[in-house]
């Protein structure tokens, strides 16, 4: 895609772009429905989204991308996601990513400094 693509397409394009790509992370991931609005903010069957929805794409796609990084196996990375993680209190990556993207996004970006 060049930059000159990128200008022209529309904030609502992009944001269905982002959901489609985090519809297969969410697979990859293997989220019930429940964890899936909860991720993406926005029903599996429904392809109505707004374009505030991009910052949380980007989020999940920097997370995907992250972990690919710092793990050996698509496997081991997938199954981080919803482990419990003692760097979120316990919590799991996911639950933390429902309520907000960005700490996990910042958490994995500062492992790969």
């Amino acid at each position: 895609m060049t930059s000159e693509t990128l200008r022209s397409t529309s904030p609502q394009e992009m944001a269905e772009v982002g959901l489609r790509i985090c519809r297969r992370i969410a697979r990859a991931w293997d989220l019930n429905e429940s964890e899936q609005i909860g991720l993406l903010g926005i029903a599996p069957q429904s392809n109505e989204v707004h374009p505030e929805s991009l910052e949380r794409f980007s989020y999940i796609l920097g997370i995907y991308k992250n972990l690919r990084i710092l793990y050996p196996t698509e496997e081991r990375a997938n199954q981080w996601v919803k482990r419990p993680n003692r760097a979120f209190g316990g919590k799991s990556a996911l639950e933390i990513m429902i309520e907000d993207p960005a700490p996990v996004r910042r958490y994995l970006d500062a492992q790969l400094v």
